[in-house]
């Protein structure tokens, strides 16, 4: 069976192992159950590491803006949506839950 293009990317992203003096936002332990698309929207399913792992806010907010980011790179999609263990996750920050698309201040420029 293939795998999806978002599956290898979230596959690569929560395998990375940081270098050069940077490291992977995703938590440690961190694994994607499943991922379905629905129209241009990617719905992503993680296990509780996601956000059991995240120590911070800030922490929290970086897995959530990596995801994010790194998936609406890909042409088909257009959103994206977090669910933990199946239902929508309860961040520390609740702004965390209305994102679904990068935004431009995430960014260097």
């Amino acid at each position: 069976e293939e795998e999806s293009t978002v599956d290898l990317l979230m596959d690569a992203l929560i395998a990375y192992e940081g270098s050069n003096g940077l490291k992977n936002c995703i938590p440690t332990g961190t694994k994607l159950l499943s991922m379905r698309m629905e129209g241009s929207t990617c719905v992503l399913d993680f296990t509780g590491e996601f956000l059991a792992g995240c120590e911070s806010i800030s922490e929290e907010q970086l897995a959530v803006h990596s995801v994010i980011a790194t998936v609406c790179q890909l042409p088909e999609v257009s959103y994206v949506e977090i669910l933990v263990e199946g239902i929508e996750p309860s961040y520390r920050d609740p702004t965390l839950a209305q994102l679904r698309m990068p935004m431009d201040s995430w960014f260097v420029s």
